[in-house]
């Protein structure tokens, strides 16, 4: 995080600020280590759990079996599992959107914003329960800070070429790779583009409690 706007906020209003963060920026735990921010550390799990188990999948050698999706064969089998024990699954992506870029294969550029100078998004149209595969140019590419948007390019705007290559893997395409792969799944999809205010949030959270889906992504 960035806490010298936070700290000149708090001198003017003389307010108490609290910065919480497992990844402090370079500036935050220097000013902590040197006395400027008092530092406090939590140097244990809180109730004392045990950490996670957690399994890295390299997912180039799945490609080498064959698996070109983004879903690994290891996390595919524990969800079928799950499926099968009647249990649910939480998927963490965050990513917006279908693809995350779009590049061209000729001059190698981006379709970038205009006023952020960052990769536009691509988003596919409509449902997003569509079948896996080329964008359909109907979809459009959205600025993710400043909310420009253009419909979906069929040539790249710096040198003309019609050899785009759409890439990256957003949660609109995570879902519908897993309704490929789960087509029984009840999925439901919690990003910006689904829910959009505190309400639908708790609302989504609450029929996943319920039982009314069976992957959270």
């Amino acid at each position: 995080e960035d806490g010298t706007k936070w700290h000149k906020l708090a001198v003017a209003l003389k307010a108490l600020v609290l910065f919480g963060s497992a990844t402090p920026s370079v500036e935050t735990m220097y000013y902590a280590k040197s006395g400027i921010y008092r530092l406090y550390q939590l140097r244990k799990r809180y109730n004392g759990r045990n950490l996670p188990l957690v399994e890295i999948v390299d997912m180039r050698g799945e490609l080498e079996q064959g698996n070109d999706s983004s879903l690994s064969y290891s996390l595919q089998d524990a969800m079928g599992e799950n499926m099968e024990n009647g249990k649910q699954a939480i998927l963490f992506l965050n990513r917006r959107g279908y693809h995350n870029y779009v590049v061209c294969k000729d001059c190698g550029e981006a379709v970038e914003c205009p006023n952020c100078s960052v990769s536009l998004t691509y988003h596919k149209r409509g449902a997003s329960r569509h079948r896996v595969g080329q964008a359909d140019l109907g979809g459009h590419m959205v600025c993710h800070y400043c909310g420009y948007r253009i419909p979906a390019p069929n040539k790249c705007p710096a040198c003309g070429s019609e050899h785009l290559s759409y890439e990256g893997l957003g949660t609109q395409r995570a879902e519908a790779e897993l309704t490929a792969l789960l087509p029984e799944a009840r999925i439901l999809r919690m990003d910006a583009d689904t829910v959009k205010n505190k309400e639908s949030y708790e609302a989504m959270l609450t029929a996943f409690r319920r039982g009314e889906g069976d992957i959270l992504l």
